[in-house]
């Protein structure tokens, strides 16, 4: 645990002036739409600019087809009929698809263009008409599906293209192309019989006409595809077995995709509705035992089904609730779906931007580590601003810069501090511990105490960087501050030689810090400079407190008999005076963890073979493994930051990289040759 989340303000601030910051602390929002003067709406897709399409009844209780943009509802109208819905928009929001009823009561699918308005797709033949469901990144390539007999209802999957409505020929009586990825040449498709088994799902190729079909889950019989990602790599759904429904992911391995289950144990009944453009995010919604709704979001880098009442609980204070998520914007900024807005008492579309548009802060409004004059004076000057694009004035994030922003600073002054950043420590070239700023993509020089090899770094409550030396003439633990500067030095027992630390999170961390070396796991007292331990077995590599300060992690690496064995070790932290004690471990493989950052109930493993693995904090069982990073990579260091974004170093090549929802990006080069374990992160 290395990021200064981990500060928490209530050690640098009195309670009023912590309230005062707590107002508004990430600056999320959640729009209800309303409707076009009916009782309720709903949204289906959103677009990377926050263009929302949907379905939203207007005064005479007709369903009509909406695009929402900029606080703005406006009604697409029909094709002459009474009823019309919009089910999806390109990611720039300019062109809308759905369905529309003609002057004769039949659907129609439609495309509808900015500036130009609604077109006719037409239909396959049958009497029921057509609907359309998604529409490629460019809108020029449509699936849905439309009725082909003049008989009893048979709907196949269709792909308009250059004014040309074209049938799929797969699946059984009722089948529904639902998603098209952003080239428009994969496209998901759902299928309907009146036989049990009745559901399946397969995408469907286009450059080779061909269909595969989706396997379920093991012990399930049936899959519905609801949606892929622009990318084309991920379709999502539900999976069903005996007991319901199962959100899935189906992710492309080569010709073929691989189900997962997005919550394992298969707990609750689900589906997954929505997709992100390369899959690392997925919405849908789950059901309690009462059979009630409540909108989910999953991520790739966390593997566990969040529902979105608890995340943004701030936003839903009224006793408003999200039932279904339908969709999310390709980016991942946004979600839509629809819930029951308390004010109005009505079921309507919502709109979530999970952006963080704005952090408060201790009134370090430049950055420069310090609440001085220069911050001061950037209040007073922009005093009595209100908006969502004021910066780092609204310190409180609020909405506008006045008195409660400036007691801030008032109360803080003086408060020196290390700057935003990165930090990750140089190893081979010896230049101590180098910053990188991701807003500029800045690399720069931070600093050390001596010519040394720096190898593990934390953060502490207080904001000083912890750094450990190591393979030097004196091993230890040097403590920095603001600039650089050198306020003590832990030296190590003789002998020992310290890899990594873990400054404990809450106000111990002043008296406290779990220190990973060959001996095994030491407790280092600040008071004395006294190193409790060995602990724990030989071996110790990557350690990381939880959150709460509750449970310490470490991974083990030592011989038994003339066996390697690696072991991930949960403690539990027993107070000042009685240290820590084992709550269990798991063997681990053949790989060391060199570094561990713990989120909630996730704990990300930085591993030598090129992986980051993620556990269950509570019972260490493993989730998921992302990567290999890159060819032959040598993982040092993990890190999530405050926005949600995994982060690791390599070794071997001093890179950091960044992970974007589907793999592992180089971000930036930090070390000359090498770096040292671990990072930290300072928001």
């Amino acid at each position: 645990m290395k990021a200064q989340r981990h500060i928490r303000l209530d050690a640098l601030l009195s309670a009023s002036v912590l309230s005062l910051m707590a107002t508004a602390s990430w600056s999320q929002t959640l729009i209800w739409l309303g409707t076009l003067g009916g009782n309720s709406s709903t949204a289906y897709d959103v677009s990377d600019n926050g263009v929302v399409v949907g379905q939203a009844a207007n005064a005479a209780g007709q369903g009509r087809a909406f695009r929402w943009q900029n606080g703005v509802m406006t009604e697409l109208g029909t094709l002459g009929g009474a009823n019309s819905g919009a089910y999806a928009v390109t990611p720039d929001g300019r062109i809308v698809v759905g369905y529309a009823q003609n002057r004769q009561g039949r659907d129609r699918a439609f495309r509808w263009t900015l500036g130009v308005g609604m077109a006719d797709l037409g239909t396959l033949g049958g009497n029921t008409g057509s609907s359309a469901y998604a529409v490629s990144d460019n809108g020029n390539t449509v699936v849905g599906g439309s009725d082909v007999s003049t008989g009893r209802p048979v709907i196949k999957p269709f792909i308009w293209e250059n004014n040309r409505m074209t049938q799929v020929n797969i699946g059984d009586l009722f089948t529904y192309a639902l998603g098209v990825s952003g080239l428009g040449d994969l496209v998901a498709i759902s299928s309907l019989s009146d036989a049990f088994p009745s559901r399946e799902a397969f995408v469907w190729n286009r450059q080779s006409n061909s269909a595969i079909q989706l396997p379920h889950l093991p012990g399930a019989v049936e899959s519905q595809a609801y949606a892929i990602s622009n990318s084309g790599t991920t379709v999502v759904g539900a999976s069903y077995d005996a007991f319901g429904s199962h959100a899935v992911r189906w992710d492309r391995s080569g010709s073929q995709f691989l189900v997962t289950a997005l919550d394992p144990q298969r707990n609750i009944p689900s589906s997954a509705q929505g997709v992100s453009q390369n899959g690392g995010i997925i919405v849908g919604a789950f059901s309690d035992s009462q059979n009630r709704s409540y909108a989910f979001r999953w991520l790739r880098t966390r593997h566990l089904i969040e529902n979105l009442n608890t995340e943004y609980a701030s936003l839903l204070r009224d006793g408003s609730i999200l039932r279904v998520a339908t969709s999310v914007s390709p980016n991942g900024r946004y979600i839509v779906g629809w819930g029951y807005n308390a004010r109005t008492r009505r079921n309507e579309a919502f709109l979530l931007d999970t952006q963080v548009t704005c952090q408060s802060h201790n009134g370090d409004v430049n950055r420069d580590g310090c609440v001085d004059d220069a911050d001061l004076l950037q209040v007073l000057f922009a005093f009595g601003n209100t908006g969502s694009n004021l910066g780092r004035t609204d310190i409180n994030c609020d909405g506008t810069v006045d008195d409660a922003d400036l007691l801030i600073v008032l109360f803080n002054f003086g408060d020196c501090r290390v700057k935003p950043g990165i930090y990750i420590p140089d190893r081979d070239a010896l230049r101590g511990v180098m910053r990188y700023d991701p807003n500029d993509n800045s690399v720069q020089r931070f600093g050390g105490c001596a010519q040394v090899f720096y190898y593990g770094i934390d953060v502490s409550l207080e904001g000083k960087i912890y750094l450990v030396r190591h393979a030097s003439s004196q091993d230890g633990i040097d403590v920095i501050g603001n600039n650089a500067q050198c306020d003590r030095f832990f030296p190590a027992p003789s002998g020992v030689r310290p890899r990594g630390i873990a400054v404990h999170p809450s106000g111990l961390g002043r008296k406290w810090a779990a220190i990973a070396t060959d001996s095994g796991v030491y407790l280092l007292r600040q008071s004395n400079g006294n190193w409790n331990g060995p602990l724990s077995r030989p071996g110790a590599w990557g350690i990381a407190w939880d959150d709460t300060g509750n449970y310490l992690y470490a991974h083990l690496s030592y011989a038994a008999q003339d066996v390697r064995i690696n072991e991930l070790v949960k403690y539990r932290w027993r107070g000042d005076d009685r240290g820590i004690s084992v709550e269990s471990s798991t063997l681990t493989g053949t790989f060391r963890i060199t570094d561990i950052d713990v989120v909630g109930t996730r704990l990300y493993a930085a591993c030598t073979d090129g992986f980051v693995r993620i556990y269950d904090a509570e019972d260490l069982s493993l989730v998921s493994t992302l990567g290999p990073v890159a060819n032959r990579a040598f993982l040092h260091g993990v890190e999530i930051d405050q926005f949600g974004t995994l982060w690791v170093t390599e070794f071997n090549s001093g890179k950091l990289y960044r992970f974007d929802g589907a793999s592992f990006v180089e971000a930036a080069q930090i070390g000359n040759t090498k770096v040292g374990s671990g990072m930290a992160i300072v928001p």
